[in-house]
């Protein structure tokens, strides 16, 4: 998702959605059970359930502030350029957040 935000606000060429959509859907695709094994790796199997549910919640959460927010951004700047940096700077906040976020103690 970080590559392809940062390839729409690199390029302006015709093909930069398309690529953009490809690697976008190679992330989710990819993301899906690597979130599993990795949920259930840090938090345990017992926990999964409760973890799951957090995780959809804030999923729920951010579809609904996704929309409203970038459109804002869209009517105050006029341009998509700064949705895609706002969008590679929250991918690039989060992937660096996940090296740090670990447990303390092994699940088990």
């Amino acid at each position: 998702m970080l590559l392809g935000a940062l390839i729409m606000l690199a390029f302006s060429h015709r093909l930069a959605g398309p690529v953009y959509m490809a690697l976008a859907g190679v992330s989710s695709e990819l993301g899906s059970p690597v979130k599993s094994a990795l949920q259930a790796e840090i938090y345990g199997t017992e926990r999964l359930g409760a973890v799951r549910s957090l995780f959809s919640s804030f999923l729920v959460f951010s579809t609904a502030l996704g929309p409203p927010l970038y459109g804002m951004m869209l009517d105050v700047h006029g341009s998509y350029s700064i949705i895609f940096l706002f969008s590679a700077s929250v991918f690039l906040g989060i992937t660096l957040l996940s090296f740090y976020l670990a447990p303390d103690h092994q699940p088990g």
